[in-house]
């Protein structure tokens, strides 16, 4: 956000892509208190969520909890589908037909909840993917992952040019 004119960046126009952990720590990013770390406004401008975690719970009673350290303030501050107020921005969520029933579980519930709150939100099944394969379609230009942050992207600069008026 900070450096966005050296890249050619539009400061308001920043949507972030993430897949599998990666969507969990984007989903994160929403949840944030930016003006607390010295940002007039919400540096992102709407998410693109492939394959994440969205609800810590079961996450720590998996056996990641060996080796990451769970507690109860980590599962609140960090779990997306708690803080949904914080989703201001567009949101687009992709899963793959393949992926394994907690992924799948969490999107359904990530979705609903979303939906739930009249969110601006896009959910879409990738029919034939496993988690892994998920990401592999990115760069097909024809691949619902690629149409989805089209389709975003679009929006982004549809309500940037509203607010230029």
């Amino acid at each position: 956000h900070q450096h966005c004119a050296v890249h050619r960046a539009h400061p308001q126009q920043i949507i972030v892509v993430g897949h599998s952990s990666g969507a969990h720590l984007s989903a994160c990013l929403a949840t944030r208190d930016w003006r607390a770390m010295g940002l007039t406004s919400h540096p992102v401008a709407a998410l693109l969520c492939c394959s994440g975690m969205y609800e810590l719970e079961p996450v720590s009673l998996s056996a990641r909890s060996q080796y990451v350290q769970f507690n109860a303030r980590v599962v609140e501050d960090l779990s997306p589908l708690r803080h949904l107020e914080a989703f201001q921005m567009p949101v687009s969520l992709l899963c793959g037909g393949l992926e394994s029933p907690e992924f799948i579980r969490q999107f359904e519930a990530f979705k609903e909840a979303l939906l739930s709150k009249k969110h601006a939100l896009q959910a879409h099944w990738v029919p034939g993917l496993n988690h892994f394969e998920m990401l592999e379609t990115l760069h097909d230009e024809q691949s619902i992952h690629a149409k989805a942050l089209a389709a975003l992207i679009d929006q982004v600069r549809i309500h940037q040019d509203a607010s230029d008026l």
